[in-house]
């Protein structure tokens, strides 16, 4: 079933996704790699604990991710993908003393990229999957401080005012724990954004005011009758690129077969070129 219709030559889809592939995963990865692709159709997406199937990205798509996964027994990690788009690896921000290498922060977890689309630049997009542990190896029960670690670490590329740039993925918090400094480096979350064209999500955890949240499901966290109902995949984007954003959607409500593929569902941005 076809739930996006064809993207046309003026716009480019955005999409993140939680493969699973870490603990229990329900398919294989290029089962979910084919599925995204003829049912977003999308030009970019940041695969979270994902694979690439068979080491190689599938014929018509470019991949950034680190072969060797997120160590020895974790061969799966954060993918940065493309389908008829370019991408251009970033390996570090800053200069001086100031340069930061972003292959060393936590490997295997951080992908970023500019993306060119007819050989010209679009964007730049941050694929990340927040740790539940620190740079010294601390565990954490979630993800707010090396979101905000991460956040902080790539300031010099979201106050670039060259650059517009997404930062989506598996940030493991719920919505109303997501660092409040994102919205000093100018980003905007989708989901909060686009809230008035939903209806509230019902029994979202970690919510604010449930009866307007409008927030997407996207983590079936406990399997069973009653899953637990929360977002902790997200998009954010600079208020530089809300003009041209076209549509926003996401979940089960939009992907009903997606809990036999994943116990995350996808989220989709669509732009106008």
């Amino acid at each position: 079933m076809k739930l996006f219709r064809r993207r046309s030559r003026s716009e480019v889809r955005v999409a993140t996704w939680n493969l699973k592939q870490a603990v229990a995963p329900l398919r294989k990865p290029e089962v979910l790699w084919q599925w995204l692709a003829d049912t977003v159709d999308p030009h970019v997406v940041a695969f979270t604990e994902g694979k690439v199937p068979g080491g190689a990205p599938p014929d018509g798509w470019t991949a950034l991710w680190q072969p060797g996964g997120i160590g020895p027994k974790k061969r799966w990690g954060t993918v940065l993908a493309a389908r008829n788009a370019q991408l251009e690896p970033i390996h570090s921000v800053g200069s001086g003393r100031d340069r930061f290498d972003l292959d060393s922060m936590w490997p295997g977890y951080l992908q970023v990229a500019d993306v060119r689309i007819d050989d010209s630049y679009w964007a730049t997009v941050v694929a990340l999957h927040s740790p539940l542990l620190l740079p010294d190896g601390t565990k954490v029960k979630h993800g707010y401080d090396s979101t905000k670690l991460v956040m902080r670490k790539l300031a010099p590329l979201l106050q670039d005012g060259t650059r517009r740039v997404i930062v989506t993925g598996d940030f493991n918090v719920h919505p109303n724990a997501l660092p409040r400094s994102i919205d000093s480096y100018g980003l905007v979350e989708l989901s909060a954004h686009t809230a008035g064209e939903r209806a509230a999500l019902h029994g979202c955890t970690g919510c604010d005011d449930r009866s307007r949240c409008g927030h997407i499901w996207t983590h079936a966290n406990v399997g069973g009758a009653n899953p637990v109902r929360q977002q902790i995949d997200f998009i954010l984007v600079q208020e530089s690129m809300l003009g041209g954003l076209v549509s926003y959607a996401g979940g089960p409500d939009r992907f009903p077969d997606v809990w036999s593929l994943s116990a995350h569902a996808p989220l989709v941005a669509t732009f106008e070129r």
